[in-house]
């Protein structure tokens, strides 16, 4: 497997002008351009060491999509894995959604708007997490596992799955994305560099 470092020269990113992305995003892959594309939406980030794994033969025809929503914030060291035989399943995060430090995702993963997916936490190949939903630190979402929105999940083995209510303040939640967005956009040029 070879390491790269995107950079302007590899066509495998299509991000909105407005977001940020960081020039140190991983790419495991010997395949990358035939086999990996990448959107980011308005006001996403992406920090330093974002990894995005294919393990794929050279021989398959396809393009994996990672598709980021708008206002949404991957966090250092997560990454995103595509094996062979999922290579078309897309991985969807959806608009104003987090996702902290080392959580992993794989293939066919859909997370939907306003969540928070916590640190170390795994969504297996197919699982879907509805919006405004909480993914607890350290979870394992097993493949094909479904968590309904407005709910919170937490034991390493998914297997409390909490309500949260419905009355989850949307226009909050949007403020403080924007604001939290805002302030990143503005210290994190001091200490990583953007992607041209």
């Amino acid at each position: 497997m070879e390491t790269l470092l995107v950079g302007p020269s590899i066509e495998i990113l299509e991000a909105d002008e407005t977001s940020f992305i960081s020039e140190f995003i991983l790419v495991n892959s010997k395949l990358t351009s035939k086999h990996l594309h990448i959107k980011v939406g308005r006001h996403s980030v992406l920090n330093p060491r974002v990894c995005f794994t294919l393990q794929i033969r050279e021989h398959l025809n396809g393009t994996a999509v990672v598709s980021i929503g708008d206002y949404s914030i991957v966090s250092d060291y997560c990454q995103f894995e595509i094996i062979s035989q999922h290579l078309l399943d897309p991985i969807v995060v959806g608009n104003y959604t987090i996702i902290d430090p080392s959580a992993k995702i794989e293939s066919g993963v859909q997370v939907g708007d306003y969540c928070v997916i916590g640190s170390k936490a795994v969504l297996g190949h197919g699982s879907k997490v509805g919006d405004n939903c909480y993914v607890a630190a350290g979870t394992v979402l097993e493949a094909g596992m479904i968590v309904p929105e407005f709910s919170a999940v937490s034991e390493s083995n998914a297997t409390r799955i909490l309500p949260v209510g419905d009355d989850f303040d949307q226009i909050h939640r949007k403020r403080e994305m924007r604001l939290h967005i805002e302030f990143l956009m503005r210290t994190m040029p001091s200490y990583n560099k953007r992607r041209k």
